[in-house]
């Protein structure tokens, strides 16, 4: 069984302030209250035995993990230990904790510390990766909503991505580019690797199309209250009215017409509930294909980053029979956040289907993937890891691909995006 945490994906994911005359500031006293109770706990903590934490990982993922040393060699591991074995304890709480997000990035994209579980604070914000850069899609500051992302506390935006990279747990090299964003909006995080010095004023710089500047301080949020304040998880993109692929992006899934094409998007692997199952949507889109005057089935697995892979057999099985599968009849839209089940279920078409065609943008899973994590709790510090334990070789055993790339790439730049227009799904109903 295929199961994982939506917050997987994030799981892993210089000091200046610059601003120029026309900046404003947004901030507010929740942020200040939220960060500086967060420090004073941290500094009243006892201090921690980092070697005896680093034992009981070094133990766990030798015993959970199935091939632990697929990336990196055992020589290379062992040398990562004893490197962090000597540096954690000259560090801070939050450094210390960065140098376990970059050591456990090296095992697989499930693997690692999960952001939500260590008690990290989000700040009340969302960015994106776009083609042409970080924009902030919500935020404090209406006006500045559009505007792109070009530094934190002056540092410039391509810095603090290169300082943040490392500790993303990825299959792929898409991983890096959801989870970026998140990792760029959470306090603990930019303070760890210096990239912010004061957490209550980590002075996030958007450059605005008019060309000027916000500088936005704003408040710190726990995982739960940030789903809630912003209807969703801090990674992608949100439910908005349009385009259409967008307007129903909380929910697992559904589909509609759109003009002789079906449009079936599917956002999590879940067996749904009450009479919105996924056996019992089949069987609608069945019935609507019996019908007759479809001309391509497109299925939307861009934002589908897991859950059961049991609950996709359904789908599965109304894609791969003629009646869809078929030269022009089947189209995939995939990208950054397919993953895990996901990604599974994307693989099992590449393999099975005669005529399955992918649009958009490479996955951030792989083919082949470790999953079905079981938790290491460290003893001194109280840090959980999360180990994979189990392999999927869905596609050959030898398969060395690290994502499934699209037959047609298509991406999405900001000007699409804020315009509405999603130039994914248009490729694919035109192509």
């Amino acid at each position: 069984m295929l199961k994982r945490t939506l917050t997987a994906l994030g799981v892993l994911m210089l000091v200046g302030c610059s601003a120029d005359s026309t900046a404003s500031t947004a901030t507010t006293d929740k942020a200040t209250t939220s960060t500086a109770t967060t420090a004073t706990t941290i500094a009243s903590e006892p201090a921690v035995d980092w070697s005896a934490d680093l034992d009981a990982l070094d133990a766990g993922v030798r015993r959970i993990h199935p091939n632990p040393f697929w990336r990196v060699s055992e020589e290379e591991w062992d040398a990562r230990i004893a490197s962090a074995r000597e540096v954690l304890p000259t560090l801070g709480r939050h450094q210390a904790e960065m140098v376990l997000f970059e050591l456990t990035a090296l095992l697989d994209g499930h693997s690692g510390i999960y952001p939500s579980e260590i008690g990290y604070h989000f700040y009340a914000l969302r960015l994106y990766h776009f083609t042409d850069g970080y924009f902030l899609l919500d935020g404090p500051d209406p006006t500045a909503i559009g505007g792109e992302l070009v530094a934190i506390n002056g540092v410039p935006v391509d810095d603090v991505a290169a300082l943040l990279t490392p500790l993303i747990a990825h299959d792929s090299e898409k991983t890096f580019e959801v989870v970026l964003p998140m990792y760029m909006m959470i306090s603990e995080i930019l303070e760890g690797t210096g990239i912010v010095t004061d957490p209550t004023s980590p002075a996030f710089d958007i450059l605005r199309a008019d060309g000027t500047h916000a500088i936005l301080n704003p408040e710190t949020l726990l995982w739960d209250p940030y789903v809630a304040e912003f209807d969703g998880l801090p990674v992608g993109l949100p439910q908005a009215p349009e385009p259409l692929s967008q307007s129903r992006r909380n929910e697992p899934f559904w589909w509609t017409m759109v003009d002789d094409v079906l449009y079936f998007q599917y956002n999590n692997v879940v067996s749904g509930e009450g009479d919105n199952t996924m056996e019992a949507l089949v069987a609608e889109v069945r019935e609507r294909l019996a019908v007759g005057g479809v001309r391509r089935v497109v299925v939307d697995i861009r934002h589908n980053n897991g859950g059961d892979r049991r609950w996709y057999v359904p789908l599965k099985q109304l894609l791969l029979d003629p009646l869809v599968d078929h030269p022009g009849g089947l189209y995939i839209i995939i990208g950054r956040q397919t993953f895990s089940a996901g990604v599974l279920f994307a693989t099992e078409l590449d393999v099975q289907s005669v005529s399955a065609v992918f649009v958009g943008e490479p996955t951030a899973g792989s083919p082949n993937l470790y999953a079905d994590v079981r938790p290491v709790e460290l003893p001194s510090s109280g840090i959980r890891v999360n180990v994979s334990s189990s392999y999927y070789d869905f596609a050959s055993p030898d398969d060395p691909r690290t994502a499934i790339e699209p037959d047609i790439p298509v991406e999405l730049s900001s000007a699409d995006y804020f315009a509405g227009f999603d130039p994914v799904l248009q490729a694919a109903i035109d192509a």
